[in-house]
């Protein structure tokens, strides 16, 4: 091996203890919010390099981790239950910033995307999707393949899946008197969705990344029922002189990625192509098409 393979050895070895000990911080609550940027950076390398053009692509649950590390910049993560909560005063906090609406944004995006770009012949008219799929993929799991015979339950699951997804999805910003109980109940519903995911396929992190994110939809009177407490509520507003317009930036970026893979997939040449290039660079490329005509569960 040259020089230059024993430095970039190196390099690596230095990033990843750098990336442990930033998130080993992060899960602690401690400086959050450089705790994410460090890790953001050196989990986001590899990431970065699997998606350019001519990389190998990369698995859909780490990429979606590094979207929400990318998220928690902008937020206090651990001024609730983390160290960075020692100095802050009693009582339950609620954040709406841009760094909200961005994570919040982002998985509302991924699954109505996945949704509305489902083929409607196989999901909802004959309902034979997850049937085909567990019986003939190379991402359906030994107990997959053991329930894809059972054609009525498959029928119904592929009829539940779209449903979630769309209508779930949406029933989560509903303006009523009992959105409270209403998101508690959708994200037990959606992570009942992923443990069966987890069980019936064989896709990664992806169900596991998803279960964890889910736990940011959880109402504040949820919290409130598990540490019995009625504190008074504080609101923190903004995400700083940066990061707000750092992150409108990045939400605006994030959604126009998703208007044109929506236009144009694959996109080929002009200014889409480089558009969605710097996205990869960036790590907000947004390309949600799972099993969908064209399937894809992999960022490519």
């Amino acid at each position: 091996f040259g020089v230059t393979d024993w430095g970039a050895e190196w390099l690596a070895i230095g990033g990843s203890l750098i990336g442990i000990v930033a998130g080993v911080a992060l899960a602690l609550g401690y400086r959050s919010r450089l705790s994410a940027v460090i890790l953001w950076v050196t989990y986001g390398w590899p990431l970065r390099l699997a998606i350019l053009p001519g990389g190998p692509g990369l698995d859909l649950g780490k990429y979606i981790l590094g979207l929400a590390i990318f998220w928690l910049i902008f937020l206090p993560s651990g001024k609730t239950w983390g160290l960075d909560a020692r100095q802050e005063p009693e009582g339950r906090t609620v954040h709406l910033s841009v760094g909200s609406a961005g994570l919040l944004a982002q998985i509302f995006i991924i699954y109505i995307s996945a949704g509305l770009t489902k083929n409607i012949d196989e999901w909802l008219i004959s309902g034979t999707a997850l049937e085909t799929l567990l019986s003939g993929s190379i991402y359906a799991s030994d107990l997959g393949r053991s329930v894809a015979g059972n054609s009525g339950l498959m029928r119904v699951s592929s009829y539940i899946t779209v449903a979630l997804e769309v209508l779930g999805s949406l029933a989560l910003f509903l303006p009523i008197r009992r959105l409270p109980a209403l998101r508690t109940f959708l994200v037990a519903c959606f992570v009942a969705f992923h443990v069966g995911i987890a069980f019936l396929m064989d896709i990664g992190f992806f169900p596991y990344v998803m279960i964890v994110i889910w736990i940011a939809f959880l109402p504040p009177e949820f919290w409130d029922r598990l540490r019995r407490s009625s504190s008074p509520t504080r609101v923190l507003y903004g995400s700083g002189r940066i990061g707000t317009p750092v992150g409108a930036l990045a939400l605006a970026f994030l959604v126009t990625s998703n208007v044109i893979t929506l236009m144009a997939y694959p996109v080929q040449g002009g200014w889409m192509e480089g558009f969605q290039t710097v996205g990869r660079y960036l790590l907000l490329y947004q390309q949600w098409l799972m099993f969908s005509v064209p399937s894809s569960l992999v960022i490519g």
